[in-house]
């Protein structure tokens, strides 16, 4: 499988460590994988060794003791560099980035090689978190890439016996700039959440339908439990549900109003915690709120 890693010229790429870091995690060692993520993206941006590095990767995707969970994740950190150099990343990453567009744009080519091999993944892998992670990549390659990747991830959104898998499935599709309103009507709460929240995204500018808004409304605090499994949470998850619907601080503000006077304890002290987004970055808020905020200051729950 890593027979032809002498065929690169790894010291010339100042990597000579990544061949034995290869072997390493395709013999299970979890540390190695960690090792070989920082060594091929310093900082969170790809050097000169990813684009090199990447297509022995994509063959320990089936490799038995390697674990094709942490590959995927080590890949769409590769990808997802793409999405800073475009913009949407923190400045200093894309500082960074702006000073190695050639590597970058190498290792996301030979990323995007590997969709195949993804798709077939989230296909047919028995371990949902492949599955959830297989996703994910594909969506991180973008809506440029084709070769079937919204077919998959449809029949994924659909099919698959996960909910986990379903909804990381919908959210791929809006990084795609697609949209999965059929998923609105699916029987899990956090995949029509993920299915609204991707309607949300597709024109930040429009104004959601009304039952859109019910489903937030009603599914976030439902999949409080469930959000920070999908790979795009990295917040609290009701802060994760709004800033997917930013500018529409208006919504933020209903949103967090009614949450506040959720019977769930753990749903109020939730928006009162996740009151400070609409606050920061929507003015008027601070008005609206401050009635629905002093009577949340007696709950016994109290902010997180």
């Amino acid at each position: 499988m890593l027979n032809d890693l002498a065929t690169v010229d790894w010291a010339a790429l100042s990597a000579a460590d990544v061949p034995h870091l290869l072997r390493a995690v395709a013999g299970g060692d979890r540390d190695a994988l960690g090792e070989l993520s920082s060594r091929l993206c310093p900082g969170g941006v790809p050097g000169d060794a990813a684009a090199a590095a990447v297509p022995f990767l994509i063959r320990l995707l089936d490799a038995p003791a390697a674990g094709p969970h942490g590959v995927l994740v080590l890949l769409t950190a590769v990808a997802d560099a793409h999405a800073q150099r475009s913009g949407t990343g923190p400045r200093p990453t894309r500082a960074r980035i702006a000073g190695q567009r050639a590597p970058v744009a190498a290792a996301r080519a030979a990323v995007t090689a590997g969709l195949p091999s993804y798709l077939r993944l989230l296909a047919a892998h028995p371990d949902d978190d492949v599955r959830v992670a297989a996703a994910t990549l594909v969506g991180a390659l973008g809506p440029e890439v084709a070769g079937g990747a919204s077919a998959g991830l449809r029949t994924a959104s659909v099919t698959d016996r996960a909910e986990l898998v379903r909804a990381a499935a919908v959210l791929a599709l809006g990084a795609r700039a697609e949209t999965a309103d059929d998923r609105l009507a699916d029987p899990a709460p956090v995949v029509r959440l993920a299915a609204a929240l991707v309607l949300a995204g597709s024109d930040a500018e429009a104004p959601l339908p009304g039952p859109v808004v019910q489903i937030v409304e009603r599914d976030a605090p439902a999949a409080l439990g469930r959000i920070p499994l999908l790979p795009s949470s990295d917040d609290d998850p009701l802060i994760w549900v709004l800033r997917a619907l930013r500018p529409r601080g208006d919504l933020q503000v209903r949103l967090v109003t009614g949450w506040l006077r959720h019977p769930d304890a753990a749903v109020r002290a939730g928006a009162a915690y996740a009151a400070g987004e609409p606050l920061t970055t929507w003015p008027p808020a601070a008005a609206l709120l401050a009635g629905p905020l002093a009577e949340a200051s007696g709950d016994p729950a109290g902010p997180r």
